[in-house]
């Protein structure tokens, strides 16, 4: 099953993550493992784990965003996964989805980051990356975080950034997430008969509101800028 092939990162892992030079700043973008005064800020090697950890989205639906997947509506910012743009793909129907931007990636100025993507005309939030032979933007990126949390002694054999999917579920239910709500913001189908009537969708100020129990205490991620 998926709970035996990945862990999730436990708290004093995610806390080496986020308090690690990626984050404090590093060497250079060749050697962002070692501290150093270079800001990766504007990279994907900064926002993807943030991404992971706070919207439970899977590593490739958030390489392939755009600065138009990033969207507000009736005043709640949310991630619009789709798979409407050239190169985009979802792994199920139900991957189609809106996922409300997590609070503290507000607090990080992810939504400014993506507005100022847009403002440069850029086709993709993350131009950096690119297409493998599989026709995914998120090969290239796993290798990199492997890497990485290897540099940093944080790589296990059950870890990965797929374990950043497995802790937001976890926080979704230490926080009382309805199970289908908890579906709805990961892309599963929904189960039973409640699955095949309907257009699926919940109403973004209902996601926003699972969103905002969703929390990481001690996790530290107030240095973070």
């Amino acid at each position: 099953s998926a709970r035996d092939q990945r862990d999730p990162f436990s708290r004093d892992q995610l806390n080496k993550l986020f308090t690690s030079p990626l984050y404090t700043g590093c060497r250079s973008e060749r050697f962002c493992a070692e501290p150093g005064e270079h800001s990766m800020r504007n990279t994907a090697r900064y926002w993807l784990p943030l991404l992971g950890l706070l919207s439970g989205a899977r590593l490739n639906e958030l390489c392939q965003l755009t600065p138009a997947d990033v969207r507000e509506e009736d005043g709640i910012a949310f991630l619009d996964i789709t798979n409407e743009a050239d190169g985009q793909r979802v792994k199920t129907t139900s991957g189609k989805r809106r996922i409300p931007i997590h609070r503290q990636l507000h607090d990080l100025g992810f939504p400014e980051f993506a507005a100022q993507r847009g403002s440069e005309g850029a086709d993709l939030l993350f131009p950096e990356l690119t297409l493998d032979a599989s026709g995914y933007r998120s090969g290239e990126f796993s290798k990199f975080f492997s890497r990485y949390l290897e540099r940093i002694e944080v790589k296990t054999e059950k870890t990965s950034f797929h374990s950043l999917r497995h802790n937001f579920e976890d926080a979704c239910r230490n926080g009382e997430v309805q199970p289908h709500i908890m579906n709805a913001l990961q892309g599963h189908a929904e189960q039973g008969m409640a699955g095949r009537y309907g257009d699926g969708r919940y109403r973004l100020d209902i996601l926003r509101d699972a969103m905002g129990r969703v929390e990481y205490g001690g996790l530290a991620l107030r240095h973070i800028s």
